[in-house]
């Protein structure tokens, strides 16, 4: 791989997308980038592919992707074995109930006692792989990977989990 510097000059409004439908979409967006340094063997119009940093950040708590989830935060805040009644419910079945959509919060599921423990976090940048965190875990602590459909719908606090540790994938915040 060859490093070259330049500045992006212009991003196209539309994507372009290859693949649709298929677990190998891909959704690209043309990038005109102006070099700044002079070199022979580029000629104008020349198309590349390209791995554009916007950010970096070194020593950072960090969690993989695949850990990470979204839940209501009202179902976050209660408490286990208590049963809520809100007081505004109307048993009329003319009357319209509150619509609202409920606030979402960003979770990972951590690991404590051999049970599944949510805990909410606040996420900065992330790369491919993992998310930067700012507040919500410690390093060392243990979190489950599994599949957003297993995580986002199915697994719930206080489940009891079953380890199985790949060695080629940590669970672990770094």
């Amino acid at each position: 791989m060859t490093k070259f510097k330049g500045i992006v000059t212009q991003i196209a409004n539309s994507a372009t997308v290859k693949g649709l439908g298929t677990q190998e979409q891909v959704t690209n967006f043309e990038v005109t980038v102006a070099l700044l340094d002079y070199n022979d063997k580029f000629r104008p119009g020349m198309s590349t592919t390209v791995d554009i940093i916007t950010e970096t950040k070194d020593d950072v708590l960090k969690v993989p992707i695949q850990a990470v989830t979204v839940r209501p935060k009202e179902t976050l805040m209660k408490k286990p074995g208590v049963e809520e009644h809100p007081e505004n419910e109307s048993s009329s079945e003319g009357e319209n109930k509150d619509t609202k959509k409920p606030e979402m919060v960003e979770v990972v599921f951590c690991i404590e006692n051999n049970k599944a423990v949510s805990k909410p976090v606040k996420l900065d940048i992330s790369d491919d792989t993992h998310y930067a965190v700012l507040s919500g875990l410690e390093a060392g602590e243990e979190v489950i990977i599994g599949p957003f459909r297993v995580l986002s719908r199915t697994l719930n606090d206080g489940d009891l989990i079953e380890i199985e540790k790949k060695e080629e994938e940590t669970g672990y915040v770094d």
